[in-house]
């Protein structure tokens, strides 16, 4: 199966090019599980790479084998945390199709939702490093392309159908929805939004959808207004 990360490219900054070896992957591994579970307590500017090595047991030379930096170890991480988000997306959405179109956008916004809101520090830590970190830019600008990519043309189909009015561009609007995902997502995740678990954000959030691509609260089923 082709991951979110091999469709943006691999973004980790490693310092050489070496053959893999599996006590080098363990060791490439703790790196980075180490960085998760340092996320849990601290804020990604409060973590060194003292605090890096010390916890997972390694030496500085050995972490600066597998990454330029910390950056680099962050951007290995976060690629893993999308993956995860699109792994578990792609293994329930078939089992959660229907034929009405409202629980087929609550799924599609609400299966990604929670697996980005059980790694809310790795999302919050990525977020804050983005602007100062072009690698770390570019894999989330890759991330957010691949959700807009995916709802323009669930939408395009929607017109198409003749569910949904046509005068609007599936691309501006996916692109408006999905960046207004990415706000709400966010302000949950540092706890400066209302508290909400994923399935009360992903109602709120499902409601503007639907009136915007639809401009009604209750589409056609698919089996009333079949595709042409």
């Amino acid at each position: 199966m082709e991951t979110l990360m091999n469709m943006i490219g691999r973004g980790a900054q490693r310092r050489r090019s070496r053959a893999p070896r599996p006590s080098g992957a363990d060791r490439e591994k703790a790196i980075v599980s180490t960085l998760r579970a340092l996320l849990d307590h601290k804020n990604i500017y409060d973590i060194s790479i003292g605090d890096l090595v010390q916890a997972a047991g390694i030496t500085r030379q050995g972490f600066y084998f597998y990454f330029a930096s910390k950056e680099a170890a962050l951007v290995s991480l976060f690629g893993q945390v999308l993956d995860e988000v699109v792994e578990d997306y792609k293994a329930r959405i078939d089992q959660l199709e229907s034929d009405d179109p409202v629980v087929v956008w609550r799924n599609s916004i609400g299966v990604p939702l929670a697996t980005i809101l059980r790694n809310r520090n790795v999302f919050l830590a990525a977020n804050q490093m983005r602007e100062a970190s072009p690698e770390i830019r570019r894999v989330w600008d890759g991330m957010i392309e691949y959700w807009v990519d995916r709802a323009a043309r669930r939408i395009r189909a929607e017109q198409q159908r003749g569910a949904a009015p046509s005068d609007i561009s599936p691309e501006e609007l996916a692109m408006s929805l999905n960046l207004m995902n990415e706000r709400a997502t966010l302000a949950v995740c540092a706890n400066s939004g209302p508290r909400h678990d994923a399935s009360e954000l992903t109602e709120a959030l499902l409601r503007v959808w639907i009136r915007s691509i639809y401009l009604t609260t209750r589409p056609v089923f698919f089996s009333e207004c079949p595709p042409a």
